[in-house]
């Protein structure tokens, strides 16, 4: 099997309607932008470090959207915003408010029933 080096990917261009959201706008491949929204993530998760949080706090939609934000502000406009178009996995872009809104009461569920252990939910 062996480790896969093969690094072209990375050096794939960004295509222009994709750079029309990017604030760093030197990023020009997808390495790069990965390289940048990577560290973005980090920021927010080390700020999730930092504040209090609590079951009832993550588990709404406003947690969720700010979390969003937090991890691509620094990077794209369009960060704390629903997607308005399709990607190749998740949910259709005019599902995207409702699903948002049903995650938190989803595992609200799962917690006061009991349906799956806490790694489970969490993971």
């Amino acid at each position: 099997m062996g480790l896969d080096l093969d690094d072209s990917a990375q050096q794939t261009p960004i295509n222009e309607d994709e750079k029309s959201g990017l604030l760093i706008k030197t990023i020009s491949t997808f390495g790069e932008l990965n390289e940048f929204e990577q560290l973005n993530v980090e920021k927010a998760i080390e700020w999730t470090i930092k504040v209090s949080l609590n079951t009832e706090r993550i588990l709404t939609d406003a947690f969720t959207i700010e979390l969003h934000f937090r991890m691509f502000n620094n990077v794209w406009r369009w960060a704390e915003q629903f997607r308005n178009s399709n990607k190749n996995i998740g949910v259709d872009k005019f599902q995207i408010g409702i699903e948002i809104r049903n995650l938190p009461d989803d595992c609200k569920f799962w917690i006061s029933n009991k349906s799956f252990s806490e790694e489970g939910i969490a993971g």
